[in-house]
């Protein structure tokens, strides 16, 4: 049975539960509450260059030029989510034993990413977890300057993530990020402040929760920060890191670039060499 199941299992039905003052338990459900919607919101791992001017735009392919206009990205990500110390602590407090709880539990997504005018991306997002979380996220990012290489853009995303009779969470996000873009690659960073609802659900009455709502300060800002490579012509991998106090998180991405919806063209793995200005 995964450890997120095995918690909700154990408070209840442990008796020791019992000897927890409300006010620790709250306090304890509040900093899983945080992890696991932090842990499973929507993140659409993109640097803050846009889906089509990383694509098209102005960098042109040698046979023909891209629709500067709209530019699609399907793609996959992967990331393992650490269980730091206060995670530890909290369950705990809950009873739980925690010598028989992973470490780290996984989180993929899969992901359409739409750009408009060189200018605006709107994404998508769904979560299917081998713990049996499942969720979904939607976002918007607007490219707010560009100066040569260099871009910066603002994102707001809002993502709900469940696990059925166990908890349900709601996240709206938002960050500010800047890139610098060469023909292959880009590097990229980033802060990002969340605020989110928290509901954990309970077969015993008596250990119903109300819901959490917070609002991160200043001490949980995450920072993200990673590279853009392009792979072939019409694909590219993105590396990571998330840094929210000590915790680290690195994710993987794998995306394939459509100048339309429906992918209409061949040779799909030109060497990227091929791009230039």
């Amino acid at each position: 049975m995964f450890y997120i199941i095995y918690f909700f299992l154990l408070i209840s039905i442990r008796p020791s539960f019992a000897q927890v003052t409300s006010e620790e338990s709250l306090q304890a459900a509040t900093i899983l509450g945080k992890w696991l919607s932090q842990s499973t919101s929507h993140y659409d791992f993109l640097s803050a260059t846009p889906v089509a001017t990383l694509r098209s735009g102005d960098h042109f392919f040698v046979v023909g030029a891209a629709n500067i206009q709209m530019a699609s990205e399907y793609g996959y990500s992967y990331r393992k989510v650490p269980r730091n110390d206060s995670v530890t602590q909290a369950y705990q407090t809950l009873g739980v034993d925690t010598s028989g709880l992973a470490p780290t539990f996984d989180v993929s997504r899969y992901h359409l990413n739409l750009g408009f005018a060189n200018k605006h991306d709107f994404n998508f997002s769904y979560l299917n977890s081998s713990t049996g979380i499942t969720g979904w996220g939607l976002g918007y990012k607007i490219v707010l300057q560009q100066d040569g290489r260099f871009f910066y853009s603002f994102r707001t995303q809002y993502s709900e993530s469940t696990l059925d009779a166990f908890f349900q969470t709601k996240v709206l996000a938002n960050d500010f990020s800047m890139a610098v873009h060469f023909q292959l690659f880009g590097f990229f960073a980033g802060l990002r402040h969340s605020m989110g609802w928290v509901n954990f659900e309970s077969s015993t009455p008596a250990l119903k929760i109300p819901e959490i709502t917070y609002f991160s300060d200043l001490s949980e800002i995450e920072y993200f920060y990673g590279v853009v490579i392009s792979t072939t012509l019409n694909s590219r991998t993105t590396i990571q890191i998330n840094q929210l106090g000590s915790d680290q998180t690195l994710t993987g991405k794998l995306s394939f670039h459509f100048d339309s919806l429906i992918p209409t063209y061949n040779n799909w793995f030109k060497d990227p060499r091929a791009i230039r200005r």
